[in-house]
């Protein structure tokens, strides 16, 4: 076996056994990320390239002639398939969209790079090295640092995602510990300590109960049992007839507590209800109804009231559109649930569907 020969053949098999690491990596790791998968398919064509160019350096050896179409023919196909699915990886984001718009992102100058420059290295290695091809493996080395680069900005995309999360439970700290309910709620304890002193002491209790689940949530990272987010909203409901005076009634038909949900979804809506609906009947007929039952693989939980529909102010109107937000946000993320508002003349009606396997 001539040198040439022998140096491309252990080239050709080191770049082979470079390629089986990376295609193993991805199916291993990140064969959910579409942009990762078309790498994968890029990988896997310059792989079978390889073996033909390994093919053809045995037939050289042994002085076959080939077979039209030759295996150098094959390779070229291959490799040529394997660029473009590159190129389309590049400009792909990870749910598999084709953009043209990822040039303008952080990570597009370190892509171009990742082609560019070990193709260059290779063609001056092989100008240096006149007759030995070093091309496949800086087009291996291209794969291996586009896998590198790919996995680096999906884990900003998520720790992006985690500060986001995070954004939007301080957020529903401070829509949900509002001054002016803390003061009215204080002021109707003090009231009840001259007038009923049992009743104030429950009422603290459950003052301290709603605060401490508003503050718990912000460094709850998984889900909770429903039965912690019931308790959160009886507390509410407590507060709500003590600091108001009004009456309204609070209907719980529970067909099913044996899940859990993101902290912090089914209060927000139980409020929202109870502030903008049933509140807003001063003849105490206001009623706010939460059901809870179990669909094949899904949980059903309905929040409705009979509100009469009264006009919002628009401070109003935007601090429940963001407490909606923020709930559909977390439900989708967290759980891969959905959320769906009804509104009419005589009340509005929530259904939130929560897939069982977020139990899990």
């Amino acid at each position: 076996m001539t040198s040439r020969i022998l140096v491309e053949m252990i080239l050709n098999i080191t770049s082979g056994i470079n390629l089986l690491f990376i295609i193993a990596l991805i199916i291993v790791k990140e064969v959910r990320n579409e942009r990762v998968r078309k790498l994968l398919t890029a990988s896997g064509l310059h792989f079978f390239s390889i073996i033909m160019k390994i093919a053809d350096l045995i037939l050289e050896h042994n002085e076959v002639d080939q077979v039209v179409p030759s295996f150098v023919i094959m390779a070229a196909v291959l490799d040529i398939a394997s660029f473009v699915t590159i190129i389309f990886s590049i400009f792909s984001t990870a749910d598999g969209k084709i953009t043209v718009r990822m040039w303008k992102e952080r990570f597009f100058p370190g892509m171009l790079a990742a082609i560019t420059m070990p193709f260059l290295t290779a063609l001056a290695f092989e100008i240096i090295f006149n007759g030995f091809h070093f091309i496949d493996f800086g087009y291996g080395i291209s794969l291996c640092v586009l896998y590198i680069i790919f996995q680096r900005e999906e884990e900003l995309r998520l720790l992006e995602k985690e500060k986001e999360i995070s954004a939007t439970y301080a957020k529903i700290l401070t829509d949900q510990i509002q001054p002016h309910f803390i003061f009215n709620a204080l002021m109707s304890i003090e009231d009840l300590c001259y007038n009923d002193p049992e009743k104030a002491a429950k009422c603290i209790e459950d003052f301290s109960g709603y605060l401490r689940g508003n503050i718990d949530a912000l460094t709850t990272e998984g889900l909770i049992p429903f039965e912690q987010e019931l308790k959160h909203i009886r507390q509410y409901e407590a507060l709500e007839h003590a600091r108001t005076g009004l009456d309204f009634s609070m209907e719980y038909k529970l067909n099913v507590t044996d899940f859990q949900i993101p902290a912090l979804t089914v209060q927000p809506i139980v409020e929202n209800a109870i502030k903008h609906g049933t509140l807003s009947r001063r003849d105490g007929t206001g009623m706010v109804v939460l059901t809870t039952g179990r669909v094949g693989d899904f949980v059903r939980i309905t929040v409705e009231d009979n509100g009469i529909g009264t006009e919002l102010t628009e401070k109003q109107e935007g601090h429940k559109s963001i407490g909606i937000s923020n709930v559909k946000e977390r439900l989708s993320s967290q759980c891969g649930g959905s959320f769906e508002l009804t509104t009419t003349g005589e009340g509005s009606r929530v259904l939130i569907v929560i897939p069982l396997k977020a139990d899990a």
